[in-house]
């Protein structure tokens, strides 16, 4: 399978330049002569009423490779933009996407893809920023998609303005483009658009424009103008599924300025994390240049932060000059993760706060607390969290900046005005149910309101002021006889309003949220748009498939399949207890024990058939899956051909003897571990990366700065922040090694993967508090996979949280999984058991089977876990009779247990040991196979190493190391029992 990472930013259409334009790019580091994939048609629809437009592109790209390919492509839209459609061709036809609850929706696709089906995914990560995920490209062939946004155009001086950004860097063998605009009396003009060969047409009651190319390079941007000869608008929507009758009206309101009272005392947060970096930082500057000129003289204090509060310092502002200020921020430098919670409004003195940042919170607490005092918002970065920082503002009576949609002059002249709001809308006749927006906003050169009509015709009255004071009434007849249109995006604008109000309060409201969203066809935070090919998968999923000819087949099948998943459901826990009983008979009895060894190795070869030598045993096995090796052979066998009673060891070299047979007096000399009797070496992982070599040299004043040098080449690879955070924990430099590692966070949107590992820094680092909120991260993006639930138990029991760590690892053991984790619940059940036999007195087991609740105290405990799905890493224990213990040896002739193989990423997988003879235990990890779909990175691994686990002796020690690629073995450490 190639592997293939494509940034394919599909299009953006914005107010503002600053947006990212349209591209395709394919980057494939591990293939160079992989060919890019070509533009084949590029379709653009353009559909206007009033200020209300929907932009609908269908593109098909053709893939030139002979190989397969997965796809991504990534959206960042200006907060006036939702995405309201995703579909994919499969078998000929468009197969609409289906809103689903995102994390389920996350699950399906993954599962899909896994079993070569075509699978489709588009989801909403931080801010307002898309991510698709489309399976397979097939290879010389043809893959087809259509995506759409909705979007409430902005008011101009000159009317309604839409621009349609496009830059590709290719041909595009068919373009078009079609604009159809309603309701609009005065022509559409075309305003500061490179693309200058569209005429618009008069045709009835709307105009019409298109353009029509072969082999067009799409490098010119479309922008026009809808002149306006009334101050309000308004349309009604009746829907034909759910019965209502939605309206939506806009109006450009009399806005009534007054100066504020300047501040005297101002302190400005800065954000310098790393993604800060990506602002406009001089267009910041020059607003608050202008602002600070007006206020003439002021006490300015500035707090930078990232994660955390890094430094406060004061100037003064002196006849509008802050030069002394303004030096200090341009000198700072942007690095680590971002965490809005750290920052407490409440406890400066201040007569007005200024936050200066793009509310992309991704580590530890989003909430900052409030103080008494407004908070300017000002924000230059496109992909930001808008919703969130609009939020902030409100909620302290302070304005939101959008420096995207703002020219310098105008934000500084709102700088110095009192806010003008909308206090509230009545109903003065008629009736209306669900009147949106119910709380005060801000108001800007636009407002607009929707809601349910009762009657056929109402009378609103919308009332603006400055919070005290209705300064301005504006009265609005809306009658469905004559405002009636057939768009349905009147019914989802208004549905988008009503997720905006319960955002406010989300903790509260989310069950209300996801429903809103899935009933509207919304993507959010919380819901995806999945595409899926087959009857067969929306019944397995219970996902309601959106063609009529599918649903009632659907339905049926969808019955019988409830029957069947209710008898394995009862079924599971007993499954469990038996296993369960099986690893206490192994604990209880070492002839059980030595059983289970003699086992595995009895298995019959003729002597005809017994390869010569490990480069035989490889050839033969090269030609099957490690999945059909293991198939083919019983429950606990070797998939290694030797003769009865053969065994693996390793010789002084490291390397595996295939074929060396056991020979008598090799076993230790058993003797059970005493306190304080076991010494863990670790290896020295010693990395020889340009970076590493420039950071060991240089002084250790400048080590931070040489950092940030190799950053700028090195920024979006997580093992460079991985590295470098290890080389400055080993300096002792704890903080800097803390900031550096927060860096993850900041790479990917929403990555599990790089939460995971992030996670996982966090606790060898004890930081456990920032640990657990990534961790709660993952089991939101990742509930299906009980991995997440185990790390976030293992956290929460560092910090004490006994009780919450045993729930989650309960929900482990009952809870059926895919066939990819396989007896998963047996690792979980040791890991709480050890938690109660430490802790039991102060934990609630009432709802806990009696049946599972034992400790199996042990000697010798290792667990290895990784951070990258779709990935094979396994772990060898070579005890001190030389033999290996590891996925085709798994019992060991002393009582040496391991676990199940995990062949599909994360692991866990352990070995146990109950009695440790003395002697060396080596730990290996080796990769042993990455069939990940995406372009592929090295996996970081992290073990664990407890001796007398599961008593008051207990301990523990964490390591961590990299392994590169396939096949890459790496010495993890060695435990000396004495």
């Amino acid at each position: 399978m190639i592997l293939l990472q494509m940034f394919f930013a599909l299009f953006v259409v914005a107010f503002a330049s600053a947006q990212m334009m349209p591209q395709l790019v394919i980057v494939h580091q591990m293939n160079k002569n992989l060919k890019p994939l070509q533009l084949s048609k590029l379709k653009i629809d353009i559909k206007v009423t009033g200020n209300l437009a929907t932009t609908t592109m269908d593109i098909t790209y053709f893939n030139p490779n002979n190989r397969q390919l997965e796809g991504k492509f990534y959206l960042p839209l200006n907060r006036r933009q939702t995405v309201s459609r995703f579909a994919l061709e499969v078998n000929g036809y468009l197969r609409e996407g289906v809103v689903v609850e995102k994390a389920r929706a996350t699950q399906i696709f993954e599962d899909v893809e896994r079993r070569q089906i075509d699978p489709g995914l588009l989801e909403m990560v931080s801010g307002n920023n898309f991510k698709a995920r489309i399976y397979p490209i097939p290879p010389n062939g043809f893959k087809r998609l259509v995506i759409a946004s909705e979007q409430e155009l902005e008011q101009t001086e000159r009317g309604y303005l839409y621009r349609l950004p496009l830059q590709f860097e290719q041909k595009v063998s068919d373009f078009s483009i079609h604009v159809e605009v309603f309701k609009q009396k005065i022509k559409p003009l075309l305003f500061q658009s490179e693309l200058n060969q569209i005429e618009f047409k008069n045709w009835h009651e709307l105009y019409l424009a298109d353009f029509v190319q072969k082999d067009y390079l799409a490098n010119r941007s479309l922008s026009f103008v809808l002149p306006q000869s009334e101050t309000s608008r308004q349309f009604v929507y009746s829907c034909p599924t759910d019965g209502l009758d939605y309206f939506y009206l806009t109006l450009t309101p009399k806005i009534k300025t007054e100066l504020k009272k300047l501040p005297e005392n101002i302190v400005l947060f800065w954000d310098v994390s790393s993604s800060a970096e990506k602002r406009d930082l001089q267009k910041e500057l020059k607003i608050l240049d202008g602002y600070f000129q007006k206020i003439k003289d002021a006490r300015l204090k500035i707090v930078t932060f990232n994660f955390q509060i890094l430094e406060e310092k004061e100037f003064v502002i002196k006849d509008g000059s802050w030069q002394n200020a303004k030096q200090y921020l341009l000198k700072l430098q942007y690095d680590g993760g971002t965490q809005l919670g750290a920052l407490d409004f409440s406890r400066y003195q201040a007569d007005e706060f200024i936050l200066c940042s793009d509310g992309l919170s991704n580590i530890g607490s989003d909430k900052p607390k409030l103080g008494s005092r407004p908070i300017v918002v000002i924000n230059s970065s496109p992909n930001a969290n808008h919703v969130f920082l609009q939020q902030l503002a409100s909620q302290s009576r302070g304005r939101y900046f959008d420096l995207n949609t703002l020219t310098i002059d105008q934000a500084r002249q709102l700088l110095l005005q009192k806010p003008f709001l909308f206090m509230k809308a009545r109903v003065v006749k008629g009736k209306v149910k669900e009147l949106l927006p119910a709380q005060v906003r801000e108001m800007t050169n636009q407002f607009s309101v929707a809601g349910q009509l009762v009657s056929e015709q109402v009378v609103i009255n919308l009332q603006f002021g400055d919070g005290k004071h209705v300064l301005f009434n504006k009265r609005i007849t809306i009658d469905k006889s004559k405002d009636l249109i057939d768009d349905p995006i009147v019914r989802r604008i208004w549905a988008q309003k009503k997720l905006n109000e319960l955002s406010v309060n989300f903790s509260e409201n989310e069950e209300k949220f996801v429903q809103l969203a899935k009933d509207y066809g919304i993507v959010t935070p919380k819901t995806s748009l999945l595409v899926l090919d087959r009857i067969e998968d929306y019944v397995r999923y219970k996902v309601i498939p959106p063609e009529k000819e599918l649903r009632e087949q659907y339905f049926v099948r969808v019955q019988q399949q409830e029957k069947t998943e209710e008898q394995q459901t009862k079924s599971h826990l007993e499954e469990v207890v038996k296993m369960f009983n099986n690893r206490c008979l192994w604990w209880q009895d070492s002839k059980f024990r030595k059983q289970k060894w003699i086992e595995q190795e009895s298995v019959e070869v003729e002597d005809s058939s017994m390869p010569e030598s490990r480069g035989d045993v490889d050839r033969i096995l090269q030609a099957f899956t490690r999945e059909e090796r293991l198939r083919a052979l019983p429950e606990g066998q070797p998939s290694r051909a030797v003769r009865a009673g053969a065994r693996a060891l390793i010789g002084s070299n490291g390397e595996m003897d295939a074929l060396a047979v056991l020979t008598s007096g090799a076993e230790a000399p058993a003797r059970p571990v005493g306190p304080n009797m076991a010494k863990i070496k670790i290896k020295k992982w010693d990395l020889q990366t340009p970076y590493l070599k420039a950071l060991k040299k240089c002084l250790p004043g400048r080590q931070f700065e040489t950092y940030m040098t190799f950053k700028q080449g090195y920024a979006n690879s997580p093992a460079f922040y991985f590295d470098v955070a290890d080389f400055f924990a080993d300096q002792g430099k704890t903080e800097l090694a803390l900031q550096v590692s927060t860096n993850l966070a900041e790479l990917e949107l929403e990555n599990h993967e790089l939460l995971r590992m992030l996670a996982y820094r966090l606790i060898q680092m004890q930081q456990y508090k920032l640990a657990i909120s990534m961790l709660q991260k993952v089991v939101k993006l990742r509930p299906f996979e009980p991995q997440s639930y185990r790390d976030l138990a293992m956290a929460l029991e560092q910090t004490g949280q006994y009780q919450k760590a045993v729930d989650l690892l309960y929900k482990v053991v009952t809870t059926p999984w895919d066939q990819r984790f396989p007896e998963i619940e047996l690792i979980a059940l040791e890991e709480m058991n050890n938690i109660i036999a430490l802790h039991g007195q102060r934990l609630n087991l009432k709802d806990i089977d009696k049946r599972l609740i034992k400790n199996l105290p042990l000697d010798l405990r290792i667990v290895m876990t990784w951070d990258a799905d779709n990935t094979d890493i396994d772990l060898w224990v070579i005890d001190p009779n030389n033999e290996k213990c590891y996925y085709q040896n798994r019992y060991t002739k002393i009582g040496g247990y391991l676990s199940k193989d995990f062949t599909g990423g994360y692991g866990p997988e352990e070995f146990l040991l109950k009695k440790a003879p003395r002697g060396s235990y080596k730990i290996k990890a080796n990769f042993y196979g990455d069939h990940r779909q995406i372009l592929s990175s090295s996996v970081t691994v992290f073990v664990d190493i407890f001796t007398h686990y599961g008593t008051k002796q207990q301990k523990k020690k964490s390591m961590h190391l990299r392994l590169k690629n396939v096949e890459d073995l790496q010495d993890i450490a060695t435990v000396e029992i004495q």
